[in-house]
C-alpha cells in the first residue's frame, strides 16, 4: 500500500506541474476546474493515506489493466471481454505487476463517466439549446449505471480476499484507484486531447465529494 501511495503521489506531482504550466492555455471553464484540482495538492497525500488504512487485507491479483467499455463486446446475451495486454501507456513490468481488483472496477466506472460526457458532446451538436436538460438526463444515467455496476459487482465478488467486506474499506480502496485513473487521464488529455480535459477534472472533484456508487 505504501508503494501505491508513493507511486500515485509522484504521478500527482507530475500532473499538477503540467496543469500549472498549461493553465493559461486552457479554456476559461477548464481553468476554473483546474484551479479546484490544483488546490487539492497540499492535502492529497494525507487523503491517500486515509483512504488506504494499514489494516486493509486485500489480495493483489492479475487484472485486465485497461478495463473500459470499449473492451466489452456484446453478442446477443453474451459479453466478451477483450484486450488483456494492459494499459498501453504502462511499461511491461507495470502491466505484469499484481494489483487489487479495485483498479479494474475504477477503470470501468471512469469509462461510464466518459461515455456520458461524450454522448452529451455529440447531442449538443444537433441540439444546442438543450444542454441543461441533456446534461441532467445523462448525469442521471451515469449515476444509475455506476450504481448498477457496483451493486452487481459487489454481489458477485463475495471473496473478501478480492473485495473487502467492510464497506468503508471497500469505498476507500475504490476511491483511491478512481483518483489514480483520473490523474492518468488528466496527463493523457493534456498531451493528446486538451478539449476533453474537463472529463477527468470533474471526475476527481466528484469522486472526492460523493461516494462513486451512490447516486445523487
Amino acid at each position: 500500500m505504501q508503494r501505491w501511495i508513493d507511486d500515485l503521489t509522484i504521478c500527482a506531482g507530475r500532473v499538477f506541474d503540467a496543469l500549472r504550466q498549461r493553465r493559461d492555455t486552457l479554456k476559461e471553464a477548464d481553468r476554473t476546474l483546474a484551479d479546484q484540482v490544483l488546490a487539492l495538492q497540499p492535502t492529497l497525500r494525507n487523503r491517500l493515506e486515509t483512504l488506504l488504512p494499514r489494516e486493509l487485507d486485500v489480495a493483489n491479483i492479475r487484472c485486465h489493466g485497461d478495463f473500459d467499455l470499449s473492451q466489452l463486446l456484446i453478442v446477443k446475451d453474451d459479453i466478451f471481454i477483450v484486450d488483456f495486454e494492459g494499459a498501453p501507456g504502462r511499461t511491461i513490468a507495470e502491466r505484469r505487476r499484481k494489483v487489487p481488483a479495485a483498479r479494474d472496477v475504477a477503470s470501468l466506472i471512469r469509462s461510464i463517466d466518459y461515455s456520458a460526457t461524450a454522448a452529451l458532446e455529440r447531442a449538443l451538436k444537433v441540439a444546442h439549446d438543450e444542454q441543461g436538460k441533456l446534461g441532467a438526463a445523462l448525469g442521471e444515467w451515469r449515476d444509475r449505471a455506476t450504481v448498477a455496476f457496483f451493486a452487481a459487482y459487489s454481489d458477485a465478488m463475495t471473496d473478501q480476499r478480492l473485495w473487502p467486506t467492510d464497506p468503508t474499506a471497500a469505498e476507500g480502496l475504490l476511491i483511491f484507484f478512481l483518483l489514480e485513473k483520473a490523474l492518468n487521464e488528466i496527463e493523457h488529455e493534456l498531451l493528446y486531447r486538451p478539449d476533453w480535459l474537463r472529463m477527468p477534472l470533474t471526475g476527481i472533484i466528484r469522486t472526492l465529494s460523493q461516494p462513486p456508487f451512490e447516486a445523487s
